[in-house]
């Protein structure tokens, strides 16, 4: 029973971890990248530093990866 309770919850973790990925990559895909439907008005460094936090080499995606992104879009929200 303990075998199977580990497994479960790896299994969980790990499915956890995939829609991590799978979230970022819906994001970056709608409001990031050169061809978003949505677009965000933000740099192309910025746009870089964003890829390189959801491919990080470690192959986790930093869960700060969209933190600047998120600040140029509340500023905007606050001058509207």
């Amino acid at each position: 029973m303990v075998s199977y309770t580990v497994c479960s919850t790896l299994f969980d973790v790990q499915a956890f971890v995939a829609g991590i990925e799978r979230d970022a990559v819906n994001t970056f895909t709608k409001y990031i990248s050169p061809d978003a439907a949505k677009p965000i008005p933000i740099s192309e460094e910025i746009r870089s530093d964003i890829v390189a936090k959801i491919c990080g080499e470690d192959g986790q995606v930093n869960p700060n990866c969209f933190v600047t992104a998120q600040s140029i879009v509340f500023n905007a929200m606050e001058q509207e």
